[in-house]
């Protein structure tokens, strides 16, 4: 088996983030500008969990749940409006289902890190906070989702076993 080009790996990494491209090239026109949003949150992220900040946590899980109920993350908006102008760049797509899924899961995250701060508990804080630094600053880095990567798991899964079903 051959080596996957560095364009197809970019393309198949945003697949598997629930994006559809018509062409590797469209993948790699997209894909440093698809680093905006994952990069400011992990900042944030970053910041909440060395703070503590339980208001800021909060306000995230907020963004995440708007993600979530549209088709738009704010941070995707404040890109196409603000930046994309500025850079001549492509405008971000709209966020496929899955993507909408991991919001949900960075949501939840976000309140039960907050949660754990404000209860007192500032090692399970800094945990949680900590592998969502790091689980954003990696998607950040290289379009690996770890959540996508699981839901893609659980699908495959799931379709394996209605296909052993039908069979069986």
């Amino acid at each position: 088996m051959g080596r996957m080009s560095a364009d197809a790996v970019v393309m198949r990494r945003l697949q598997l983030r629930g994006f559809a491209f018509r062409d590797e090239d469209e993948a790699c026109r997209i894909g440093p500008w698809m680093r905006f949003t994952p990069t400011v949150q992990a900042l944030l992220f970053g910041l909440c969990t060395v703070t503590g900040s339980v208001p800021v946590l909060l306000a995230l899980a907020v963004v995440l749940a708007t993600g979530l109920a549209t088709a738009r993350h704010p941070f995707d908006l404040a890109y196409n409006l603000l930046i994309r102008p500025l850079e001549n760049s492509p405008e971000l797509p709209a966020s496929p289902v899955r993507r909408r899924l991991v919001f949900l899961v960075g949501a939840l995250w976000c309140l039960a890190t907050a949660w754990q701060f404000s209860a007192g508990n500032h090692a399970a804080g800094t945990t949680l906070g900590a592998l969502m630094t790091a689980s954003t600053t990696l998607l950040a880095a290289t379009h690996i989702c770890i959540p996508s990567r699981v839901l893609d798991l659980v699908a495959r899964g799931a379709a394996a076993w209605r296909r052993d079903d039908r069979a069986g």
